[in-house]
């Protein structure tokens, strides 16, 4: 099982790999969502942390899970509120018998 600071690392290890496919240097912003089968993390832009120029802010950024039981990292979506995407993916683990 994964501790808060494991889940931080895999969650920056898919932020590298976004950053990868874009143009712009991201960072997860603090204070994930905790739920019960582990944490969603946030992030934007980091010319929009820094200076806070409304021109660099990212949207479209999924949010991403990692589940502290598995492992698993996985990118959300942008359509709908977070709490939809931590319900669809509740339901999921639980019919997996997790």
């Amino acid at each position: 099982m994964l501790n808060l600071e494991q889940a931080q690392i895999r969650a920056q290890e898919k932020l590298t790999e976004i950053e990868s496919r874009g143009r712009h240097k991201l960072c997860l912003l603090s204070d994930p969502l905790e739920f019960k089968y582990g944490w969603v993390f946030f992030y934007q832009s980091e010319e929009y942390i820094r200076k806070g120029d409304i021109m660099t802010i990212l949207g479209g950024n999924a949010p991403i899970l990692v589940d502290k039981y598995s492992g698993l990292v996985l990118s959300t979506g942008t359509r709908r509120d977070i709490s939809y995407y931590i319900e669809v993916y509740s339901e999921f683990r639980e019919k997996m018998g997790a």
